[in-house]
């Protein structure tokens, strides 16, 4: 039982070591898919969104929601809440971190990530508009 323990269990999607030996993170990111700079923003922007819209969270991050007075609705929305939260944090690096984790909303930490967007060259952006 002591050998089992040291040598540790197989890990899955909870942010440790998959089968495959890749870091995935909870929300099902790999680790060299998590937002690290404008490299890879609108890729990421695109798997997170999927995610989010998966676990039917999505409206967090892009519209300001109301917050339900009703108290079965409000249990619902704070759990909702902090579920795009972490999935957002858990899809960064660790040091666009401290840039969001702050925020009280997840619309909020959203809306502070577009500095990473606004460093991609003007000829990638006409790209993406284009297409």
């Amino acid at each position: 039982m002591i050998r089992q323990l040291a040598g540790g269990f197989p890990r899955g999607k909870s942010g440790l070591r998959g089968s495959l030996g890749a870091e995935t993170a909870v929300n099902g990111l790999r680790d060299q898919d998590r937002l690290d700079e404008a490299s890879n923003f609108v890729i990421w922007k695109a798997k997170i969104l999927a995610i989010l819209d998966k676990h039917h969270i999505k409206d967090y991050a892009l519209r300001t929601l109301a917050i339900p007075i009703d108290l079965d609705a409000n249990e619902k929305y704070e759990e909702a809440q902090a579920k795009a939260k972490c999935m957002i944090l858990d899809g960064v690096k660790d040091h666009v971190i401290p840039h969001i984790v702050e925020k009280s909303t997840t619309r909020e930490m959203w809306e502070t990530l577009p500095p990473y967007s606004k460093a991609l060259t003007c000829s990638r952006r006409c790209y993406w508009k284009i297409n």
